[in-house]
């Protein structure tokens, strides 16, 4: 009889690649499909707490870390929500009556907008732009571990978006430079809020320009795909 290991090792020689395009560098990458076991690890993230988003998406992450044959470095947020319709459409091509299929031929032909950009302020230049998913992961477990037993987080969740999207400070009156990758992410949040909310807005638009994108991404005919474990409830 063949002992548990042995089984695991057939069941693995067992696992198909399927094509994904990922839209950031226009063109199609191979990746594993899910196991139940990465199946059941997104869906434990079904909760009505403010961080089981984050969760959601630090356990995407390590999927795509595992099955994904690109660097995580390339890969961008913009392109996860077109990683995860592959995923799930493999296991079932329709959800909540939409045909997956047809969302993933439609979003070939979704144009991006610049995924960087060069912000300037009375008092700063800042350098941002759309994060990759490890660097997205990396400041979301710094959230959540930080903040995992606190109620109040709204507040939290926004410096964290803009700790994802910001690369570099530079001081307009003495040349001074913050590089972010060379800060911790405590540091980051420390940063980010001892400065006036007024440098912020344009950086926040081009937060929300993206972030569009990525429901672009997810709807066809004017109904959107929600994003959370709930797309893996089958």
């Amino acid at each position: 009889m063949s002992s548990i290991n042995e089984i695991i090792n057939d069941l693995n020689s067992l696992k198909t690649d399927i094509s994904v395009y990922i839209p950031s560098i226009k063109s199609d990458k191979k990746t594993k499909t899910l196991t139940l076991k990465q199946q059941r690890e997104l869906l434990d993230n079904l909760s009505e707490t403010k961080l089981s988003l984050l969760s959601f998406f630090n356990d995407v992450f390590e999927i795509i870390n595992t099955n994904c044959s690109e660097d995580n470095k390339v890969i961008n947020v913009i392109d996860r929500p077109n990683i995860l319709l592959s995923l799930r459409c493999n296991i079932n091509k329709i959800y909540d009556g939409l045909d997956l299929e047809k969302i993933l031929e439609k979003n070939k032909n979704i144009s991006l907008p610049s995924l960087s950009k060069q912000v300037e302020t009375e008092d700063f230049i800042f350098d941002i732009s759309s994060p990759n998913i490890q660097r997205d992961n990396n400041v979301n477990l710094y959230l959540t571990n930080t903040y995992k037993n606190e109620e109040k987080i709204l507040g939290k969740l926004y410096i964290n978006e803009l700790s994802k999207f910001i690369n570099k400070i530079t001081f307009k009156a003495s040349d001074n430079v913050i590089d972010f990758d060379n800060e911790s992410n405590g540091n980051r949040f420390k940063i980010l809020e001892n400065m006036q909310s007024s440098n912020f807005q344009e950086i926040y638009a081009f937060i929300n320009d993206i972030r569009d994108k990525e429901v672009e991404y997810l709807t066809i005919d004017g109904t959107q795909v929600d994003l959370g474990p709930e797309l893996f409830v089958l």
